[in-house]
C-alpha cells in the first residue's frame, strides 16, 4: 500500500522537526511513510528510527500538526482537513489532454525547438563580441532529442501505439512526439471508464531509458572527436552538454542511477539511466546533418578522468559552476527548457 492510496494526507506543509522531537513522537511517526527517492518510492516508518534529513509523509489522522502552530507532536492535533479537494471533476476533454502530444518526428520537433530558442535568444542576449552562450544553446538544440532514436525508446513508442491500436503514423518516424489520445479504444468512453482507459494507455509507454542522457553522451563523444586529443572540451561545449543532459530535470550535477527498486543485475556498473555502455543511436538527419553515435560510452559517469584522460561529466559541471555560478547556470537551463516546452505546446496545437 502506498500513501497515494489515502485521501487524508497533508501535502502542502513541510515542517522541519528536530531529532529529539521526532523521537518523542514515535507513536505518530509509525503512521508515516519515508521517501527513499524516485526509484525506491515510499517505505512505511513503522519500526524505522528517525534520522537527520529524512522526508516523512504523515496522514492528517496521525496528529502532531496544527494549522496555526505547525508541528506540535501532539496526537490530539488531528482535526484539520486537507486543502487538496477538487472543486469539480475534470472534463473528459481535460483528461484526454494528458495523452495529446501531437505527432512530430525528431527532425521536425528539433527544428521547432531551434526556432523557438532562436527567438528567445534574440531577445535575451545582446550581440556582444565573443559571447558563447547563444551558440552553445543552439548547438544543444540540434542534439537534445537525438537520444530518442535509441532503439529502446523507439520500440517503446511502437509498443505503446500497438497497445492503443494506432496505425498509419509512419511518416512521423523516428518519433519525437506522439498522441495516444488518437486511440480508437477511447471512442465512446466517458466518466470513470474513460479515466481507467487513459491510465492504462499512459502506462503502456515505458522506454526504461532517459533519452536526454543518451543525447548528451552522444554529443560529448562527437565534441571529443571534433576537438581532437585535448583533455577537456571547451566551455561552450560543456554548456551545450549540460543543457542537453538537464532539460528534463532528472540529471544535473551528477550522472548516476538512483538505487533501483528491483535491480536486474547488481554487477552492472556500466548502464546509467537505462543507457548501456556500447549501445548505439542510429543516425537521424537534423538540418541536413546526420547525428547519432555508433558506440555510446558511459565512462563519464565516473569521477575523475577516463582512460583517455577526458574529464567526467561531474567535473565538467563543476567547471561550469565555477564560471557561471548556480543562478546564472540555472537561468541558461531555464531558457533552453522554455524553448522545448513552447515547441511541445505548438506540436499539440497542430491538427
Amino acid at each position: 500500500m502506498q500513501p497515494d492510496s489515502f485521501p487524508d494526507y497533508q501535502r502542502d506543509e513541510l515542517c522541519p522537526v528536530s531529532i529529539r522531537e521526532a523521537k518523542d513522537a514515535r507513536d505518530i511517526l509509525n503512521h508515516g511513510w519515508l521517501w527513499r527517492g524516485k526509484e525506491s518510492g515510499w517505505l512505511s516508518m513503522r519500526d524505522i528510527q528517525p534520522m537527520p534529513g529524512m522526508t516523512i509523509l504523515l496522514p492528517l489522522t496521525a496528529g502532531g500538526y496544527d494549522n496555526a502552530s505547525g508541528w506540535t507532536g501532539d496526537r490530539a492535533d488531528n482535526k484539520h482537513t486537507s486543502h487538496y479537494r477538487l472543486q469539480v471533476e475534470p472534463s473528459d476533454e481535460e483528461q484526454l489532454s494528458v495523452l495529446a502530444n501531437g505527432w512530430q518526428s525528431i527532425a521536425v520537433h528539433t527544428a521547432t525547438v531551434a526556432h523557438e530558442l532562436g527567438a528567445i535568444v534574440h531577445i535575451l542576449f545582446s550581440p556582444i563580441e565573443n559571447e558563447i552562450e547563444p551558440d552553445a544553446l543552439l548547438s544543444a538544440a540540434s542534439w537534445h532529442d537525438v537520444g530518442k532514436n535509441h532503439p529502446a525508446w523507439q520500440q517503446a513508442v511502437l509498443t505503446a501505439l500497438g497497445n492503443a491500436d494506432i496505425t498509419g503514423k509512419e511518416a512521423n518516424m523516428p518519433f519525437a512526439k506522439f498522441s495516444l489520445s488518437d486511440s480508437p479504444s477511447l471512442i465512446g468512453l466517458e466518466g470513470e471508464t474513460l479515466k481507467k482507459r487513459i491510465r492504462e494507455l499512459r502506462c503502456t509507454f515505458r522506454p526504461e531509458i532517459a533519452h536526454e542522457v543518451a543525447s548528451a553522451l552522444a554529443f560529448r563523444q562527437a565534441e571529443q572527436k571534433r576537438l581532437g586529443p585535448t583533455r577537456d572540451i571547451d566551455l561552450a561545449s560543456l554548456l551545450a552538454e549540460y543543457v542537453i543532459m538537464s532539460h528534463h530535470g532528472h540529471v544535473r550535477k551528477v550522472l548516476r542511477d538512483e538505487i533501483p527498486r528491483f535491480p536486474k543485475d547488481g554487477k552492472d556498473n556500466d548502464t546509467v539511466r537505462g543507457v548501456a555502455d556500447g549501445s548505439a543511436i542510429p543516425a537521424v538527419v537534423i538540418d541536413g546533418i546526420s547525428l547519432g553515435c555508433a558506440c555510446l560510452s558511459t565512462d563519464s559517469r565516473r569521477m575523475g578522468r577516463d582512460k583517455d584522460g577526458h574529464e567526467s561529466y561531474t567535473r565538467g559541471v563543476l567547471r561550469l559552476l565555477d564560471h557561471y555560478g548556480p543562478f546564472r547556470l540555472a537561468f541558461l537551463e531555464s531558457v533552453f527548457r522554455a524553448a522545448d516546452v513552447r515547441a511541445s505546446i505548438l506540436a499539440r496545437k497542430q491538427p
